[in-house]
């Protein structure tokens, strides 16, 4: 598993490819994965609630209930900042990584919302690595990898 690396840009409020000099960086390990998983769109079933009435359900068009593609966090965008809105973006996360925990490369996912002062929503979600010879080369080079990406904290550890 290899792909381009993405960078958060806090002033942009979104990814960017990274770049290494003066190319595009490339990652062979597992934080670019967890990143496109969190924040790429998950298509919504046409039976669920899209919010304000859009008919867009988002998503890559072959997802199906039981096999999507990235979160569903985009569906609490316009809602507010209340326990129930965080409980259901720790859902929405669990289920982006999910993947993680079947395919046998993360131990375990724990993920925590919170509701911060001015009614912000913040996920600290936590990815310990598998004691898995199988998927060890993902996680070379991450010891532990923290970073705060547009409201959620992300713990990625190897150790």
């Amino acid at each position: 598993m290899s792909g381009l690396a993405l960078t958060y840009d806090a002033a942009q409020g979104g990814f960017d490819l990274a770049l290494d000099g003066d190319r595009l960086a490339v990652d062979a390990g597992i934080v670019t994965p967890v990143l496109v998983s969190l924040w790429s769109d998950a298509r919504v079933d046409a039976d669920e609630l899209v919010p304000d009435g859009l008919s867009d359900r988002r998503g890559w068009w072959p997802d199906t209930e039981d096999d999507r593609h990235g979160s569903l966090l985009w569906l609490l965008e316009r809602e507010k900042a209340t326990v129930q809105t965080a409980a259901r973006a720790e859902e929405f996360a669990r289920g982006a990584l999910q993947w993680l925990l079947d395919g046998g490369i993360a131990e375990s996912i724990d993920v925590e919302g919170s509701i911060l002062p001015h009614h912000r929503l913040c996920l600290d979600i936590k990815v310990r690595r598998a004691v898995s010879g199988q998927w060890e080369y993902l996680w070379e080079g991450t010891e532990t990898y923290l970073e705060d990406v547009g409201g959620v904290r992300l713990q990625l550890t190897a150790a």
